[in-house]
């Protein structure tokens, strides 16, 4: 029922419109493709604004209190010369 009242609809709009002058069927068929790339230029505009909000809720909120600071200890690790002095007289003790 709904389809055929909006078919009916569209029908008498058509034969209103056909009606009209051609240069006002124009301007229609214009105003029209206007509206409509509007409203897809306001779409993307809307896309691009909340993408650019997901990227800025992205970025991380860590911060550096103080930066690593070298104090010249040199490398941390095993003391290679103090075991081989141990290994030399364990050895000699054997």
């Amino acid at each position: 029922y709904d389809l055929n009242l909006a078919n009916n609809k569209i029908q008498t709009l058509e034969r209103e419109i056909n009606k009209l002058p051609e240069n006002k069927q124009e301007w229609l068929k214009l105003s029209r493709k206007y509206n409509l790339s509007d409203n897809i230029y306001n779409t993307f505009l809307q896309k691009r604004s909340e993408a650019s909000i997901v990227k800025a809720a992205n970025i991380s909120d860590i911060i550096f209190i103080d930066p690593a600071k070298d104090v010249g200890g040199g490398l941390l690790g095993p003391k290679t010369g103090v075991n081989y002095v141990l290994a030399f007289f364990m050895g000699l003790i054997v």
